[in-house]
């Protein structure tokens, strides 16, 4: 996760906290608790490895009388009007009930999906660069073109693969 953060000999204190926050819809560590924190130990010291990394799993089931279970309880509602905290309450109905919302909802999703399908055909020609310079038979400039990949590009999974095989 932190590979678009770092720089070569980069002090690693300086990378920022992280929290990865699954929301399950059931308790999958199945100690009955609204939340588990998640934190990584030197087994052999016993002590934090303090990383600055965190993972928190919250239990989707819990349904306590507290901010927790409010949000789970929120969650699973099927209706905006059943929902308990009323900003998120309004902001699902616009979103899922009114026509402005729903069309705004539609777009983003539209975009999501357009982005991803950019990102699987450009890894996608990303491979096929690889392939067609395996074959070593095609000038780096035909490569570029039919692939819809920069020059540059093509000239740099080339020097990762030169490296690769010396």
């Amino acid at each position: 996760m932190d590979a678009d953060e770092t720089v070569p000999k980069m002090n690693l204190e300086c990378l920022p906290e992280t929290y990865v926050i699954f929301i399950t819809k059931n308790d999958v560590l199945k100690g009955s608790k609204p939340l588990y924190h998640i934190e990584r130990i030197i087994k052999e010291l016993g002590t934090d490895f303090n990383d600055g990394t965190h993972i928190i799993y919250v239990n989707g089931q819990y349904r306590g009388n507290d901010p927790i279970g409010d949000l789970m309880h929120d969650f699973s509602c099927k209706k905006s009007a059943d929902m308990k905290n009323k900003i998120f309450a309004e902001k699902v109905r616009y979103l899922k009930e009114d026509e402005q919302g729903v069309a705004q909802m539609y777009k983003i999703m539209e975009d999501f999906a357009r982005e991803e399908r950019a990102e699987a055909r450009a890894e996608r020609n990303i491979e096929v660069a690889e392939e067609m310079l395996k074959e070593g038979s095609l000038p780096l400039e035909k490569i570029a073109q039919f692939t819809d990949l920069p020059l540059e590009t093509v000239r740099q999974i080339a020097q990762k693969l030169a490296a690769v095989q010396r």
